[in-house]
This record gives C-alpha cells, sequence and structure tokens, in this order.
C-alpha cells in the first residue's frame, strides 16, 4: 500500500507542494487543484511544466483528480448549486463538453504517465431530495458508457468517486452504477468519510443499512483508488460534519486500513484531509505512522 497527497491540499502551486510532498516522505501524488484551475483545465504549455517538475521531484501521480461530470446536470430539469469557490471545477459545461474534457485529460494522464483518472457520478440537484434513484443511476450509466470508450482507447483506468454532493454518496450505490456500465476499466474512488457524512434525508433507505466495514467488505475487488479524510459530526451545528485531521475524526483509519490492507488492497491511499495546513502537516505525520504500524 503506497501513499499519496492531493498536492493542492498543501499548496496550490505545484513546485511548493512537491517540494513540501518530497520533504515528507511521499514519492506518489494525485493532481486537482494545479494553479487555481483543475488539472482538466491546463494548457499544454502547463502540462509541460507539471511534466518538467514531477520529474525535478523524482515524483509519480497516482491519480488525475479531475472534477468531470461533477458540475454537470444528469437532466435538463435538475437545478445544480454551484460550488465552493476553493474547489477547482473544469470548466466544461455540457455532458458533451465533458467528454471532449475526458479526452484532453486522458492525453494529460498519457503525458504524465498516470494510470487512473478520477470522475464524478454527477452533481445532485436541488429541486429533487433522492439521489441515486434507479433511473439516475440508469441514466449515468448510459452517459459512462461513452465515456469509457474514450478511456479504452487511452488504456486509462477510470475512477468513480462515492461523492456526498453527488448522486453516489454512498460506495454501494458507485458499486451498483459500475455494475451497470460492466467495463473492466472502470473502478471505485473509496472515500470512506465522504459515505460517513452522506446526508442520510438523500440517501434511499436501502443504502443506509451497511457499516464502514461491511461497505468495504463490499466493495474491496473493486477499488481502484482511495482518498483518505476525517470528520467529527456535532449534530447541534447547522452544518454538523466538521473536518479535522486524520486521526483526529469519528473514523478509525487504523481500523480501516488494516482491513483494506488485509483484503488485499495494495494501489495508492492519497490524503485529502481539507483541513489548514498545519493539520495537513498532522494529518501526513498519522498516515506515516498508520502506514509503518499496520
Amino acid at each position: 500500500m503506497q501513499k499519496s497527497i492531493i498536492t493542492d491540499q498543501i499548496s496550490m502551486d505545484l513546485e511548493e507542494a512537491l517540494q513540501i510532498a518530497k520533504k515528507n516522505g511521499f514519492s506518489f501524488v494525485d493532481l486537482h487543484g494545479v494553479w487555481g484551475k483543475s488539472i482538466e483545465d491546463c494548457s499544454d504549455e502547463e502540462v509541460s511544466k507539471i511534466q518538467g517538475l514531477l520529474k525535478k521531484y523524482e515524483m509519480k501521480v497516482s491519480n488525475l483528480a479531475t472534477t468531470l461530470f461533477f458540475m454537470c446536470k444528469l437532466k435538463e430539469d435538475y437545478v445544480l448549486k454551484s460550488f465552493s469557490p476553493t474547489f477547482a471545477v473544469t470548466s466544461a459545461i455540457s455532458f458533451e463538453d465533458h467528454l471532449k474534457y475526458l479526452e484532453k485529460a486522458c492525453l494529460i494522464a498519457e503525458k504524465i504517465n498516470c494510470p487512473t483518472l478520477r470522475i464524478f457520478p454527477f452533481r445532485f440537484p436541488e429541486n429533487h431530495i433522492l439521489v441515486g434513484t434507479e433511473e439516475d443511476l440508469t441514466i449515468i450509466a448510459d452517459h459512462f458508457k461513452k465515456a469509457m470508450v474514450i478511456a479504452e482507447k487511452h488504456k486509462i483506468i477510470i475512477t468513480v468517486e462515492n461523492c456526498p454532493y453527488s448522486h453516489c454518496p454512498k460506495p454501494e450505490m458507485t458499486l451498483k452504477l459500475i455494475q451497470k456500465v460492466n467495463h473492466p476499466q472502470l473502478k471505485l474512488l473509496y472515500d470512506p468519510a465522504n459515505s460517513y457524512r452522506a446526508d442520510v434525508d438523500r440517501v434511499p433507505s436501502e443504502y443506509l443499512k451497511l457499516t464502514i466495514k461491511d461497505e468495504i467488505d463490499l466493495i474491496q475487488n473493486r477499488i481502484g483508488h482511495i482518498h483518505l479524510k476525517n470528520y467529527v459530526f456535532d449534530p447541534k451545528l447547522e452544518k454538523p460534519f466538521i473536518h479535522t485531521a486524520l486521526c483526529d475524526g469519528d473514523l478509525d483509519y487504523r481500523q480501516i486500513l488494516s482491513q483494506l490492507k488485509n483484503g488485499g488492497y495494495k494501489n495508492t491511499v492519497s490524503l485529502e484531509p481539507e483541513v489548514p495546513f498545519n493539520e495537513v502537516i498532522i494529518s501526513i505525520d498519522s498516515l506515516n505512522q498508520l502506514l509503518a504500524e499496520i
């Protein structure tokens, strides 16, 4: 099991992020936000600069963490709420635009020798409560079958994230979507904290029965990549899920990482703590200690 970190969790300045990652013992990184834009929006000149910096700091890219199909309407009548201004999102708008940017992202992945690429199962709408209905999953699967034609051409593994702001906040839902697409290059990007903070009022009841341990057992063989963050839940707050350093929250990462390792997971686990810089460093130290001990 290799460790990685999403560079924008350290800095949007890629060179600064790589310097600090290298200093803290990383040889792998994920690329999402780079110089204020999402990786799939980078120009050819910027991609060449990225190549040079990766070579300079002897870094490999474990996952191209694009935002493709996130801010993309699944249905015309769906109303999407704008997302956090600190989270870099692609400029692509229509589904056809996202497919074009997927082609571009695959070319970027090829240039920097990155084996996997993240996509999202579409942003949930504000004008409908339940997410991940059978109808919606079928539509998403049909869209992703078109995306996989592009991925197959470039021999890129696509990882679809269980995102709490999407139609698949729970990995059981993401697994069902992957099974509907039925393509060997489509895998699950598992984020246990995303599953934990899923909005229970939006998720159909049949997907609310599994514990974190149960869902890992269910999805173990379909995981292509992993993101790590943590939360503390405080029901007194309007926004009750509070980001914390990796080992300071409600999720037990010693148990989670041990279960994944014992189940045969050998790919990268990538830090995405979404906390201030000092807590990012604390999270790095915690991850180093956990991986040394399990």
